[in-house]
């Protein structure tokens, strides 16, 4: 499996851990619209991305815009 494509799962999976009543999460889905984390839990979902990809996430590009969706995370944080 693709690395970035195992990163986007664990990403995926913590999503899902603190969303039980979820089966899957699509690429495309608003994350914060459909308030899959609250305003409490995105420091520690920022936090959680920075581990998984392995470095800190430059201050500039902590915009909300940049963590709407799976895929916007995988192209802002996880593509090289």
């Amino acid at each position: 499996m693709d690395v970035t494509l195992q990163k986007i799962e664990k990403i995926k999976q913590w999503l899902l851990d603190k969303n039980p009543e979820l089966n899957d999460i699509d690429m495309n889905i608003d994350i914060l619209n459909n308030r899959l984390i609250d305003s409490l839990q995105f420091m520690t979902f920022l936090l959680f991305i920075e581990e998984v990809r392995g470095q800190k996430i430059p201050a500039d590009h902590i915009a909300l815009e940049n963590f709407q969706t799976l895929r916007a995370i995988k192209n802002n944080f996880l593509s090289n």
